[in-house]
C-alpha cells in the first residue's frame, strides 16, 4: 500500500506542475510529451485524477484521528 501512496504522490506532482505550467506559461506539458488528444494523456489525467480522490480522503481520514 505505502508504493501505490508513493505512486499517488508522484502523480499529484506530476499535475501540480502541469497545471502550474499550463496557468502560468500557457504550456500544456502533458500536451507536449503524450502528445494532444491522445489515449495516454486520457489514461495519465484519470489517474491523477484518482490518486487526488484517494489523497484527499486518506488526508481527511487523518483529521478525525
Amino acid at each position: 500500500m505505502k508504493s501505490f501512496e508513493t505512486l499517488a504522490g508522484w502523480l499529484l506532482v506530476l499535475g501540480g506542475v502541469s497545471l502550474g505550467l499550463d496557468g502560468l506559461m500557457s504550456y500544456p506539458l502533458l500536451d507536449s510529451v503524450l502528445g494532444m488528444d491522445s489515449t495516454v494523456e486520457r489514461v495519465v489525467n484519470i489517474a491523477i485524477g484518482v490518486a487526488a480522490v484517494m489523497m484527499a480522503y486518506k488526508m481527511l481520514g487523518m483529521k478525525k484521528k
